[in-house]
């Protein structure tokens, strides 16, 4: 194998190292302003999503995407709300190391949650019923619909590899 051949396998292997830890998802919000925002940022509503992509955001510190999908009875009329984005999986805390003393710890906690949906339980305070759904199988996986198979960006650098190694 010549320099340039094991330059090339070099950077498809790091793509891949590097795309299995990062991911990327669909993120819009329920409401137009989120108690969470500052007033005056506009956020993007799930009402207006399009799939484009103003909708994808990179994921840096998660490795799960989440969709949420809220249903209610306001005033008798049947309501539904979506939000999406990046799960939440930092922790952040301090520790305690015997030469520097206490300091600030932070990782993302790689098993957080499990691959599916589940029924939030509201206890039965009110008449919502809350799905969230987690997903890390691949990029955008918080979409509405779910491809049969993706194993696209795996097995096409591998294919990559193979020919190089070959010739």
């Amino acid at each position: 194998m010549t320099p340039s051949n094991t330059f090339i396998v070099f950077l498809v292997v790091h793509s891949i190292i590097l795309s299995v830890n990062a991911i990327k998802c669909f993120q819009c919000y329920m409401t137009q302003h989120p108690y969470y925002f500052q007033d005056d940022v506009i956020v993007k509503t799930c009402n207006d999503m399009d799939y484009s992509h103003k909708f994808i955001v990179d994921c840096p510190e998660s490795t799960f995407c989440f969709k949420r999908v809220v249903n209610g009875i306001f005033y008798k009329q049947g309501y539904t709300r979506e939000e999406r984005g990046c799960a939440p999986q930092t922790y952040k805390g301090e520790k305690f190391d015997s030469t520097l003393g206490w300091m600030m710890d932070k990782r993302i906690v790689g098993d957080a949650y499990q691959d599916g949906c589940k029924t939030v339980e509201d206890q039965g305070i009110r008449t919502l019923k809350i799905e969230e759904c987690y997903c890390d199988s691949y990029e955008l996986c918080n979409s509405s619909f779910k491809p049969k198979t993706y194993i696209l960006p795996i097995t096409f650098p591998l294919i990559l590899i193979i020919i190089i190694i070959t010739q």
